[in-house]
């Protein structure tokens, strides 16, 4: 009887260890396979991350050239009306290349998505020729592409002109870290 008792011990003792195992691994394998699915999760959230980085750089360098483009056409025109710079503080100096100006005239910040009327950031009577005025904008200048400029003599129609701003002073993205307009 005592080797019956002994075998049924062993048996359950056996048993029992064999259920404590079997319960440790599968606990294991569901741990295993959680930080498997975490790790997945984290690494298809890293890839869309990228994708979306890799798709705003792209739009931007386009963004970039387009406004860079725009720049070189309007400083090779021989007949512009305006010349415009950035300071080193920030602020814009607008000269007039052409005649003096008698009337009035209004300054507009310039972008493409602008939707409705924009609010003139400068306005100013008489610049004589070769002229300049330095003015600030507000808010600086990140993500203007230019300035609008709108010019009232006499009774007739305004002659309105957009002057780009070249892109490495207005797109953070892009500049150069020895220019520093704000």
């Amino acid at each position: 009887m005592d080797w019956v008792s002994i075998l049924i011990g062993a048996a359950i003792g056996g048993g029992l260890s064999w259920f404590i195992t079997w319960a440790y691994y599968r606990k294991s394998l569901q741990q295993q396979e959680q930080l498997r699915q975490v790790d997945a999760a984290e690494r298809a959230a890293q890839r869309a991350a990228d994708a979306e980085r890799r798709a705003r750089d792209s739009e931007r360098a386009v963004l970039y050239k387009n406004r860079e483009s725009s720049y070189n056409e309007h400083q090779a025109k021989p007949d512009r009306r305006w010349d415009l710079t950035v300071n080193s503080n920030g602020t814009l100096t607008l000269v007039n290349r052409r005649k003096a100006i008698s009337g009035f005239f209004e300054i507009m910040l310039h972008s493409p998505d602008a939707v409705g009327t924009r609010e003139p950031v400068v306005r100013h009577s008489a610049l004589g020729e070769r002229g300049s005025l330095t003015f600030p904008l507000p808010g600086g200048i990140n993500e203007v592409d230019g300035i609008f400029v709108q010019t009232y003599e006499g009774l007739g129609y305004p002659e309105q002109e957009i002057v780009p701003i070249h892109p490495k002073y207005t797109m953070a993205d892009f500049r150069d870290p020895r220019i520093s307009p704000q």
